[in-house]
């Protein structure tokens, strides 16, 4: 018993005498850039951490640019959602503006990711974590905006003519039974 009480004892001053918490890091090798906290209008910043540097900063990259297609999105989402409304039209069974602008964003999600690159790098020398500071040109943002909304609408009217040529088939059979020959 008394072996055990002094096992106790000596781990309880153990941990006492031992470090007072986590360590804090020094970042006067390694500042933190301004751009890794405040990302401009169209950039986003990713992280990662992997077993190298080059995987860990594709990593960071690849997360940088699909923050950056979400952020943008979810911004053109609003505007898109409104005069979409305005110019396809909400009627009961037709497509909503809100769908027509659902399918502008999801093509615009992958012109982002495509047209988006990694322009500087930043390693956290306390957690070893890649940082990766992704951006779209304006020009590119704009082609991908147009080229998503061509598809979207190329789309639309595909599923407009669906549903005019099956009206088309049905009014026919209507009225070739109220007008027999």
């Amino acid at each position: 018993m008394k072996s055990v009480m002094m096992i106790v004892v000596v781990g309880m001053l153990a941990m006492a005498c031992g470090p007072a918490g986590p360590k804090m890091c020094d970042y006067s090798n390694c500042p933190r850039p301004e751009w890794s906290d405040t990302p401009p209008a169209l950039g986003a910043v990713g992280i990662a951490k992997g077993i190298n540097v080059g995987m860990a900063r594709k990593l960071a990259t690849d997360n940088g640019r699909h923050e950056l297609a979400r952020q943008i999105a979810a911004k053109v989402m609003g505007v898109l959602d409104q005069s979409a409304q305005q110019v396809v039209g909400a009627n009961p069974g037709e497509i909503t503006g809100h769908q027509y602008a659902e399918e502008i964003t999801r093509t615009l999600h992958k012109q982002f990711l495509s047209g988006s690159k990694a322009v500087k790098y930043w390693s956290d020398c306390c957690t070893g974590e890649q940082y990766a500071l992704v951006t779209i040109d304006q020009a590119g943002l704009l082609a991908g905006a147009n080229m998503a909304a061509k598809a979207a609408a190329q789309k639309i009217l595909k599923q407009a003519e669906a549903k005019h040529e099956q009206l088309s088939e049905k009014m026919e059979e209507i009225m070739k039974k109220e007008f027999p020959e």
